[in-house]
């Protein structure tokens, strides 16, 4: 998807209304009975990569899901990884929630 469900996943310094483009973006979301699984980590998923004032920024990438698929997976989460090569963040999908690595459930390496 090329848009945003509202004013709050976007941060530019240059005005642009794109209120009825986030209505219609989420007429269709819920037209397809879908919804957004939320995230962590950076909140904002693309960068134009401008510098200064030019600069804007914007959750454009998201996982989305319907109901059968939340009830199979309750603890089904999304985190937002760091933008490296792409001006786009890739996401981790994770069916069984998010678990922090302990030392009992790290994996052995050395």
């Amino acid at each position: 998807f090329n848009d945003i469900m509202g004013q709050n996943e976007r941060r530019s310094f240059t005005q642009n209304n794109h209120s009825n483009r986030c209505r219609k973006f989420l007429d269709n979301i819920n037209r397809c009975g879908l919804m957004d699984l939320g995230c962590t980590g950076p909140k904002f998923t693309w960068s134009n990569n401008r510098q200064g004032l030019a600069n804007t920024m914007e959750r454009l990438d998201r996982a989305l899901c319907n109901a059968e698929w939340r009830i199979i997976f309750p603890e089904g989460a999304v985190r937002n990884l760091p933008r490296t090569y792409s001006d786009h963040s890739p996401l981790m999908v994770y069916t069984e929630g998010i678990t922090k690595l302990s030392p009992i459930n790290r994996p052995f390496s050395f």
